[in-house]
């Protein structure tokens, strides 16, 4: 089995959680893999937010990948889009490209929700359906996942991660273009790893 160390740099909870869940039905799909993460990665640049993700990305793939101890196999930098167009999406998609050196585009993946990590939390809790949800505003998307006052936030991500499966991985790749962006560069990142 093969242990790939990673590190999450980005911006909140929802995401680092959603990234958690996913490698770990990544890694029961994936049985010669297993999935790391180096829990002190991204504390050292300090309280998170976007303009901090923009502004240190390199930073963060430079400690990743040439300073740290230990070095990372591959980096996740998440960052929420707050918009609905998909032109924004691609416009910070390729913002964070460009700052990235190339020798580590490989080893970088991008977890850009549009809007909000929450509204790929309201798909899985509306799974099967297939509304247009991240064309909802992101206040809706949060209020509409955290509407159990009596239930802490980390209690309603975990219930709603603790249900994701090959049929709402495949599911969520259809209704979320950038659910869909996120897990292809997963998939060919994946696909890329000599056999060892």
């Amino acid at each position: 089995m093969r242990t790939l160390r990673y590190g999450f740099f980005g911006e909140d909870a929802a995401q680092r959680e959603f990234l958690v869940a996913y490698l770990d039905w990544r890694a029961r799909e994936e049985l010669s893999l297993q999935f790391e993460a180096v829990a002190y990665f991204g504390k050292q640049f300090g309280p998170m937010n976007n303009l901090v993700v923009d502004r240190r990305c390199f930073d963060a793939c430079r400690e990743a990948f040439e300073l740290g101890h230990p070095r990372l196999d591959w980096l996740f930098i998440g960052r929420d889009v707050d918009s609905f167009e998909l032109a924004r999406h691609q416009f910070l998609t390729d913002a964070l490209r460009q700052k990235i050196p190339t020798k580590w585009h490989g080893r970088t993946l991008l977890l850009l929700p549009v809007q909000c990590a929450e509204h790929w939390l309201l798909y899985l809790a509306n799974y099967p359906r297939r509304d247009p949800l991240e064309t909802q505003p992101k206040d809706y998307a949060k209020q509409r996942v955290y509407q159990d006052f009596a239930q802490p936030r980390v209690a309603i991500r975990t219930a709603l991660l603790a249900i994701l499966d090959t049929a709402r991985i495949e599911w969520l790749t259809e209704v979320s273009v950038s659910f869909r962006a996120f897990h292809q560069q997963v998939d060919s990142y994946v696909a890329a790893l000599p056999n060892s």
